[in-house]
């Protein structure tokens, strides 16, 4: 095919890609290849005769002529690079799209090399396929070229096809090269915002099955330590079956804790907030932080910088604390080094939030910082992605819910993680925790009266849709001269309610979460049928949560899940005698 026809292929080509409006880079670097060949056949003089001097036919029979300069015009037009190397490795041509990136103000590229051109480091790059395109092969490749060379990283995708002369020795190649660097890089944009998404989306079904699960476990447990509870008063301290029973309760609490651990992470757990400095928390916890370390490895604080207050759970954020002091001593596997405290404020604007576990869509503004970082083995990609798992481990079969309690912690304080760990370097983890001007009003908390001997009076209405809970609840209230109505759930007890006259019930022990019609909805109808009448919640979701969904609904207090007899007696005494 002459330069001619070549040209003319081209022309055609180019007349439907303007007129469909879309180019693909397949489409380009094939119309831009055919118009290199043109070019260079009528640059080095093609004196066929179907050429002129300022023109070029199409291939149709008396068709339109398109001038070098017109095409010329065409390629530099083109987004993509395209130029002619001959067999030195020096420039034959090069279009506007070259020299805008590697070209030379001033200067033209014609007749200088490639090395001269790229200097070292970019020519190491791609010397191998110019090797092969010289040695006859038609090459297509990707190459990254180093910041240092055009001042940032730069991806291109380029296409080398040998320059054949008629006798059918190289002559050089034609090369077509595309920047796809912005491309590239919203792509790995998109592929780390959908990796966040999946992350956030995996913990959020893990915080509902711990939460479902922790629920019906903190029941049963409920139930445990309250048959526990009753029997134990029956029997003579120091018995045999005393101490039996005694071990049930203590097995029960380890079970209680598990479930609480198990509520943290679903960011539902239980907690008594206060506003304090995260300063002062550090500081009274180094003692303890101290000895739990290795002994090659240093304890290091920094907390002069000053802050505001944070409005949390001390006891969560001391679990937080020294689980992460705890992970980094591992990780400096028995070795020399140091783990560092840091405490301080911050001002985090969307971007630097959106980076991290937990966004949420959480508000720029003043946060206080928790820092904990060490250099010791440090974590893979891989690793990191696993985390906050429940019962991962990298070191033998998972033991506990770990980092997952931590991040559950920091969930249910509208805060957020963010990790960074190299292999070999070391791991830093951030706690986020919004700053607060004054500490929010807590509900009073009262001391539990005794209740050993204690004998009342009054009806008591426990709602409540496990049979074992009801049962225990029942016998409670019998011992300590209580006349007890069970309902399984909000519509029984409305029936109930109905039925006995609210004014004839003294107390309604009420379940959160229930089928059908949960806490929240029967506390809502309740306080339709009697505005006054007196109600005690019950739940192992923290209060936080629970006035959110009793928001506007009165009630008289809040019974943590699981309890046991003492805890479930003498909150009942409380509210009848107030």
């Amino acid at each position: 095919m002459s330069s001619l026809l070549i040209s003319g292929v081209f022309a055609t080509g180019l007349g439907f890609a303007f007129a469909v409006g879309a180019w693909s880079w397949a489409a380009v670097a094939f119309a831009g290849w055919l118009m290199a060949a043109s070019l260079l056949r009528h640059l080095e003089g093609d004196d066929s005769p179907e050429a002129s001097d300022d023109s070029l036919r199409v291939v149709e029979a008396n068709g339109p002529r398109i001038s070098v300069e017109k095409l010329k015009d065409i390629t530099n037009a083109l987004n993509v690079m395209i130029c002619i190397i001959d067999g030195k490795e020096r420039f034959v041509y090069a279009n506007q799209a070259h020299y805008a990136l590697h070209g030379h103000p001033g200067k033209n590229l014609v007749g200088m090399t490639l090395l001269e051109n790229l200097g070292p480091v970019a020519y190491q790059e791609i010397a191998p396929y110019i090797a092969k395109a010289l040695a006859g092969e038609r090459v297509r490749f990707e190459t990254t070229i180093p910041a240092e060379v055009l001042g940032r990283e730069l991806y291109f995708v380029s296409t080398y096809v040998p320059r054949i002369n008629a006798d059918g020795t190289v002559n050089g190649f034609y090369s077509l090269s595309e920047n796809l660097s912005d491309q590239r890089a919203a792509e790995f944009e998109r592929q780390a915002l959908e990796k966040r998404m999946m992350q956030s989306q995996k913990l959020e079904s893990l915080g509902v099955m711990a939460g479902g699960i922790a629920h019906d476990f903190n029941n049963l447990l409920a139930s445990v330590m309250s048959s526990a509870g009753l029997v134990r008063r029956g029997v003579a301290a120091g018995d045999d079956v005393d101490e039996d029973l005694e071990q049930i309760e203590m097995a029960a609490q380890s079970a209680s804790d598990l479930c609480r651990q198990m509520l943290e992470f679903a960011g539902k757990g239980g907690s008594e907030e206060s506003q304090f400095d995260l300063r002062a928390l550090v500081r009274e916890m180094h003692d303890l932080l101290e000895v739990s370390i290795p002994s090659g490895v240093e304890l290091r604080l920094e907390l002069d910088d000053p802050m505001g207050s944070v409005h949390a759970d001390p006891g969560q954020l001391r679990q937080v604390v020294f689980t992460l002091v705890a992970n980094a001593s591992e990780a400096m596997g028995g070795r020399s080094g140091a783990i560092t405290v840091r405490a301080y404020e911050s001002e985090l604007d969307r971007e630097a939030l959106s980076n991290t576990y937990l966004d949420d869509e959480l508000p720029a503004g003043r946060y206080a910082v928790l820092e904990v970082k060490d250099n010791g083995s440090g974590m893979t990609p891989e690793v990191v992605a696993c985390l906050f798992d429940p019962f991962f481990s990298t070191k033998f079969t998972g033991r506990g819910l770990g980092l997952a309690s931590t991040l559950g912690i920091v969930r249910s304080h509208r805060g957020a993680i963010e990790v960074k760990s190299e292999p070999e370097v070391g791991t830093r983890i951030r706690i986020a925790l919004p700053i607060h001007g004054n500490a929010e009003k807590q509900p009073l908390r009262h001391s539990a009266p005794p209740v050993d001997d204690w004998q009342g009076e009054g009806t008591v209405l426990v709602v409540d849709d496990d049979p074992g809970l009801r049962r225990a609840s029942r016998r409670i209230l019998e011992g300590c001269g209580l006349e007890p109505l069970m309902a399984d759930g909000g519509e029984a007890a409305l029936d109930i309610l109905r039925e006995h006259g609210t004014a004839n019930v003294d107390l309604i022990v009420l379940d959160l979460t229930m089928p059908v019609m949960d806490g929240a909805e029967t506390l809502s109808e309740i306080r339709k049928l009697d505005p006054d009448v007196k109600v005690l919640l019950c739940s192992g979701f923290s209060e936080a949560e629970v006035r959110e969904r009793c928001d506007g609904l009165e009630y008289s207090g809040m019974l943590p899940k699981p309890f046991g007899f003492t805890a479930f007696a003498s909150t009942i005494r409380t509210i009848l005698e107030s």
